[in-house]
């Protein structure tokens, strides 16, 4: 992009967009250097704070208390490729931090989505078997094809393409109150522990089954 130079007091001045700064990591410094007649913009060091994932959940929560309509109506669209760079601003510091983009989009639209006001505490294993809790919970013919259809997934693109519409599903009963933040922390794992990870959700969805049981 091209930027115009603004007098301030005896100095040149460069005014640079906040996305820039958010995406470079920038707060409130910034280092300049010069090379090979360029002028290159770097994020001062600082100690890096390390975003976990109760705080991504927070982070896109406080869009909603804030009533930040701009926002919200990016980050509703964020798990769609198409419109996936309108919320690039909302969430380009932890995706600076590590977290994979996609994932991240994934997690904070299904979030908008369901109108929540804070996070949940049930696992995605058992919120669905709860979803289907009429139709006989873990017993429940397409509960279990859900569950099959999640733990095929081998990448991070196939498990969002599955999570999309099974997030919707679990949302649209509002009684299940899932808990994003450990959703995201196990999806974040999955590249390198995915076998564990499916795992506790197979357990998870058939735990449901064995309290309900035990408490019969």
């Amino acid at each position: 992009m091209k930027a115009e130079l603004q007098k301030i007091g005896d100095a040149d001045a460069v005014i640079l967009p906040k996305e820039f700064l958010a995406a470079l990591g920038a707060t409130n410094e910034i280092n300049l250097r010069l090379e090979n007649r360029r002028i290159v913009i770097e994020a001062a060091e600082t100690k890096r704070h390390w975003l976990d994932e109760h705080e991504f959940v927070e982070h896109v929560l406080k869009f909603r208390k804030d009533d930040n309509k701009a926002a919200m109506a990016a980050l509703k669209c964020a798990d769609n490729p198409v419109k996936a760079d309108r919320s690039w601003e909302y969430l380009a510091r932890f995706i600076y931090n590590g977290y994979e983009p996609q994932l991240s989009f994934t997690i904070a639209a299904a979030i908008i989505k369901a109108e929540i006001k804070t996070d949940g505490y049930v696992g995605i294993g058992k919120a669905l078997a709860l979803r289907y809790e009429d139709d006989g919970g873990k017993d429940s013919s397409q509960a279990k094809a859900k569950l099959r259809r999640l733990l095929a997934c081998d990448s991070i693109e196939e498990l969002c393409n599955v999570l999309r519409p099974l997030l919707s599903l679990i949302n649209s009963k509002g009684s299940i109150s899932l808990d994003y933040a450990k959703l995201l922390k196990q999806l974040r794992k999955f590249n390198t522990d995915n076998q564990s990870i499916k795992t506790a959700w197979a357990k998870d969805f058939y735990r449901y089954q064995a309290t309900d049981e035990a408490n019969a």
